[in-house]
Order: C-alpha cells, then sequence, then structure tokens
C-alpha cells in the first residue's frame, strides 16, 4: 500500500480481487504475507479512517498488517538523492518498520541452518 488516503485503499481491494483471482486460475498456493501502509500521518482524520478500514478489510483474509509507516520528508529527500532513507537519515521515524518487515520475512522465509 503507497498511501493510507481513500485511493489507495480502493486500489489494494482491487489488488487483493486480482491477486483471488490468480489463486484460483493460476496459483493457489500465492498468499500475501502482509501489508505495509505507508505515508501515514497520525494527526490526520482520513488516514486513521482509512488505516481502519484497511483492518478491518484484512481480518476476514487473516493477513498480517504491519504498523504504518509515518509520512516524513527523509523518505522524499532520499528519493531525490537516488539513496536508501537508511544510509541518508538511519534515525527516521518509521525506518523501524522496514527492519520490522525485514526480520518477518527472513523468519519466515530463511532457510534454517543445519
Amino acid at each position: 500500500m503507497s498511501q493510507t488516503d481513500n485511493l489507495s485503499f480502493r486500489g489494494v481491494e482491487r489488488l487483493f480481487k486480482t491477486i483471488e483471482k490468480l489463486q484460483q486460475r493460476l496459483n493457489p498456493t500465492l498468499n500475501i504475507f502482509g501489508v505495509l501502509p505507508t505515508q501515514y500521518n497520525p494527526r490526520n482524520l482520513h488516514d486513521n479512517e482509512t488505516l481502519e478500514r484497511v483492518r478491518l478489510g484484512l481480518e476476514p483474509r487473516q493477513i498480517h498488517m504491519f504498523e504504518p509507516v509515518n509520512r516524513s520528508t527523509a523518505y522524499d529527500k532520499a528519493s531525490t538523492e537516488g539513496r536508501p532513507t537508511l544510509e541518508v537519515a538511519p534515525n527516521t521515524p518509521g525506518v523501524q518498520v522496514y527492519y520490522t518487515v525485514a526480520d518477518a520475512l527472513i523468519e519466515r522465509y530463511a532457510p534454517v541452518p543445519s
């Protein structure tokens, strides 16, 4: 999910429908690891309402929603420089969420050493 606004939410709903069709027609084992809301502003009522709608929409599908990444100009600055935010501004709020997602992916998909 790119943003916690209404149009992004509608896009996610369409993406889920597309994934469900793919599961039925081509790949029944295809699954969604989780959803990561970004560009979230906790002071914005609309962002909070949309985030809650996403959360409610994911519950019946049993899809994990990670904590949202708050909006920060540090992400824009890093993008402009063509460098990762971790390099440009490693202490930016929200960067830790990306570490959480990476850790969850490693935990689930990395081979267990023998």
